[in-house]
């Protein structure tokens, strides 16, 4: 009976949690504190990149800090040009959010057309350096990992990126 008891007891159904209420749409607002947030953090990953560019021992750290940089203006542009979805907010998603800058740059004239194809293009480089390196820069595969060549062009390139984009909020 003990038994049975401690069964029904374990295997009785549990009251749903409550669900938090729904997000609502962004405000213009708050899609203006989120750019000029996402522009500040861009600001410093542009700083720490051009920093570690100038020095050239830490390539693969200069090619992360070039991406985010990178990323984070592009966050900052999406919030500027009205967000995206039912609550006019940004994807978590790297990948949705260059899919949606890259839509947003092809409206735009130059040089902002083709700049969707360099933030994929750095993401796919800071994904190498993230995951694909190690302290010699070499796998069994072969090598990999940055070149201090390449984290310096990335951040002259990110560097114009970011300052194309600051140039057109009148920055």
């Amino acid at each position: 009976m003990k038994k049975a008891k401690e069964w029904a007891k374990a295997t009785k159904k549990k009251p749903p949690k409550p669900r938090p209420p729904p997000a609502g749409v962004l405000t213009p607002g708050q899609r203006e504190s989120r750019a000029e947030d996402a522009e500040a953090k861009a600001t410093v990953h542009l700083r720490e990149a051009l920093a570690m560019s100038i020095w050239g021992e830490a390539p693969n750290a200069c090619i992360h800090s070039a991406y985010y940089a990178m990323h984070f203006i592009a966050v900052a542009a999406l919030f500027r040009a009205g967000g995206v979805g039912k609550r006019k907010d940004v994807p978590e998603s790297h990948e949705h959010v260059i899919q949606h800058y890259a839509k947003l740059a092809e409206t735009l004239p130059s040089p902002f057309t083709e700049s969707g194809k360099l933030l994929n293009r750095a993401r796919s480089m800071r994904v190498e350096a993230d995951y694909f390196s190690n302290a010699n820069a070499t796998w069994h595969s072969g090598p990999h990992g940055a070149t201090a060549t390449e984290a310096s062009e990335l951040t002259a390139q990110a560097s114009s990126f970011i300052s194309a984009w600051l140039r057109r909020w009148g920055r």
